[in-house]
């Protein structure tokens, strides 16, 4: 079975959802590696969400903020500075997520 772009974003938010859910466990279980990871994989859902809404196959990226702003006129003038602030949190996510994994590669030496 082949999804359609709406079908495909409505799955991503789906799962976004339930990792929103998660984030609250791990803040309140104070597992911040990886309610990191968690948050990471939530605004990369999203994003990709978003970007299918408009037609936009995004790539296998982690980081889609760059792909966002890049089609911005795409979308209502008044998301751009949402969607700028999305952008920013998911480059920020990523730099710490890769900064978890090598710690941990490290660690593993």
């Amino acid at each position: 079975m082949v999804l359609t772009g709406a079908e495909l974003s409505r799955s991503y938010l789906k799962k976004a959802q339930l990792r929103r859910e998660i984030l609250t466990l791990l803040a309140n279980r104070e597992g911040w590696s990886d309610l990191v990871r968690e948050a990471q994989e939530l605004v990369e859902l999203t994003t990709k969400a978003i970007l299918r809404e408009v037609g936009i196959d995004p790539p296998r990226l982690h980081d889609m903020g760059p792909i966002l702003v890049a089609e911005i006129d795409r979308f209502p003038v008044e998301l751009g500075d949402k969607f700028r602030q999305l952008a920013a949190g998911s480059q920020w996510l990523r730099a710490q997520r890769e900064l978890q994994l090598l710690m941990a590669t490290k660690l593993w030496r």
